[in-house]
């Protein structure tokens, strides 16, 4: 019961996140009219908090119940939705959204707090079944959003993403505290000791490379291809056929995790390494493909299937991974990895502005895939050096 309800509060707040996020950027585009300079603020605003404040996150994780932080970082997070609704100014606009955003940063560490103290079985199933509502938030929550704002405005999108956290905020009251001896037995039972403590940090390093490459290059190509596509004069109907292409690879990846329910008691070497592989050849096949517009739709359309496939299938099981670690260090890891991709997304999406304006999108994003395929190799290499393989 405990699992369903927790999946139940995430899910209202991963649909709630992504409701109003095309209505913020058409808010800020159309009614305030800002410069590219301030769309770019807006969008950095929304990935800061969650990188920068990593220590803050885990010391008031560490300190306070799980149930208790949730419910107060809805709070907060809904009063901020709600006075969206007022906002006239881009300097309020930052200060409520950098706030809001602060708030989320807590909701993945938090969730597996709570689900590490009151959930028996913590497999990958729990782990696939988050993966499945953030998947479905970002596909189904955006589209309504954007429907909503067409026919009702964004007033309408702000004031139901506030009732989503309202709802949310709720249903934390039924939550379970704090299991102590579940989560004391839950931690015997982790691959953790302090022999291992050195191998942990091996692996941090490890893992922060990983999600850098990968997040950051995903994040980059979502954000410029629109642009490479409008460059190269790609049909429209490509990228909604591709994103479609990659909602079914996401869902039925899931789907079939849920069904094999694997056991992931090390760290993913192997899966990471696949997914990190595919999705830079995938990503390069799509690239080579632009300049030939007749094939490229059938192209991209696969190449989005095979990235999120992997993408999926790495998210899963690097999830089930760290939930199997003691309670504090998958706090910190799971932290550390949202500030690390947050890191990532703002990096590499501010070097593919810059570099546009003066390399066209091919050479660009041949270069970027290209170099993460060789870090990729090394990555490798030094996995089978530092621990040993899953």
């Amino acid at each position: 019961m405990q699992n369903k309800l927790l999946l139940l509060i995430v899910g209202l707040l991963s649909f709630s996140t992504w409701i109003d996020f095309i209505s913020i950027l058409t808010y800020v585009g159309y009614e305030l009219a800002l410069s590219p300079m301030g769309v770019a603020l807006v969008t950095i605003s929304m990935l800061a908090p969650k990188a920068i404040f990593t220590k803050v996150f885990i010391a008031i994780i560490k300190r306070y119940q799980a149930k208790q932080i949730l419910l107060i970082s809805t709070a907060v997070r809904v009063v901020c939705t709600f006075s969206l609704i007022w906002v006239e100014s881009l300097q309020l606009l930052l200060v409520i959204l950098l706030i809001r955003s602060f708030t989320i940063g807590f909701l993945q560490p938090v969730t597996l707090k709570q689900a590490k103290s009151s959930i028996a079985d913590l497999g990958s199933n729990f782990a696939s079944s988050l993966n499945m509502i953030n998947t479905l938030s970002k596909i189904v929550a955006p589209a309504i959003g954007g429907i909503i704002g067409i026919y009702l405005g964004e007033t309408a999108v702000f004031l139901l993403s506030a009732i989503l956290g309202l709802t949310a905020c709720a249903a934390t009251f039924s939550l379970a505290e704090e299991n102590s001896t579940q989560q004391h037995e839950a931690d015997l039972q982790a691959d953790f000791n302090p022999q291992s403590a050195d191998n942990l940090k091996r692996i941090l390093i490890l893992l922060g490379v990983a999600i850098v490459i990968i997040n950051g290059v995903s994040a980059m190509f979502t954000n410029i291809l629109p642009y490479a596509f409008n460059y190269y004069e790609i049909p429209k109907i490509a990228f909604s056929l591709a994103i479609t292409a990659s909602a079914m690879a996401g869902i039925c990846c899931n789907f079939y995790i849920l069904k094999q329910s694997p056991n992931v008691s090390s760290f993913p070497v192997k899966v990471i390494f696949q997914a990190w592989m595919a999705i830079a050849i995938s990503l390069s096949a799509l690239v080579a493909s632009l300049t030939s517009p007749a094939y490229s739709v059938y192209v991209i359309c696969v190449c989005f299937f095979v990235v999120s496939l992997f993408r999926t299938y790495y998210e899963v099981y690097l999830t089930t991974y760290i939930y199997s670690l003691n309670t504090e260090v998958s706090v910190k890891f799971i932290t550390i990895r949202q500030s690390l991709a947050s890191y990532a997304g703002i990096a590499i999406t501010l070097l593919a502005a810059v570099s546009l304006t003066n390399y066209s999108p091919i050479n660009f994003m041949l270069s970027i895939t290209c170099s993460s395929i060789f870090v990729a190799l090394i990555w490798r290499f030094n996995c089978r050096a530092l621990i040993t393989p899953a």
